[in-house]
């Protein structure tokens, strides 16, 4: 079985897609069977390709053109961790998507990504634009078995508890109900 790290985004420089490529080298040179797979297409491709041949980890990461959300469903189900390593982000959806197939997160601890991950109750937060953080994360869940359980079952259950659709729709309904007139 193959293992992989993964991220889905659009390869924009606000993504830290080149913060991840840092991140990731010490754990792809060190470890034979760990690759990473990047679902996403955007201005910075070959940028990054050329980070990755420069950092010499080209063989181990998969750019990967933008995929069908049932394709994506089975990288998230497959993959041994999910990794946002965002420069800026205002609400991440693949995050609690990930967290629903009961993967170990571990993203940046900006936007919107603190409301949805407890750090290292349901997920691993780290500050942006630092590799050795993001790295130090990864490996964590990567090597600690009692972690990266607890983060899986803590992430799925925040994920039903506080975003699930049905929880969600009867808030909004609830609050549109309360801005309607009161019919006496």
């Amino acid at each position: 079985k193959r293992r992989y790290i993964l991220c889905v985004t659009h390869l924009t420089e606000l993504k830290g897609i080149d913060v991840l490529l840092r991140a990731s080298k010490p754990l792809l040179t060190s470890d034979e069977t760990l690759s990473l797979i990047l679902v996403g297409d955007g201005p910075q491709l070959r940028e990054l390709e050329t980070l990755a041949s420069s950092l010499g980890i080209r063989n181990k990461i998969h750019f990967v053109a933008r995929k069908h959300q049932t394709e994506v469903a089975t990288l998230l189900h497959d993959c041994e961790v999910f990794v946002v390593p965002s420069r800026a982000e205002s609400f991440s959806i693949v995050v609690i998507e990930a967290m629903c197939c009961r993967k170990p997160v571990v993203a940046t601890a900006v936007g919107g990504i603190p409301e949805i991950i407890e750090h290292e109750v349901s997920g691993i937060l780290v500050e942006p634009e630092n590799p050795q953080a993001l790295a130090a994360g990864m490996l964590r869940v990567l090597t600690n078995t009692e972690l990266r359980s607890t983060l899986v079952e803590n992430g799925y259950s925040r994920a039903m508890e506080y975003f699930c659709f049905t929880r969600t729709g009867a808030k909004y309904e609830a609050a549109f109900a309360s801005l309607l007139p009161s019919q006496s």
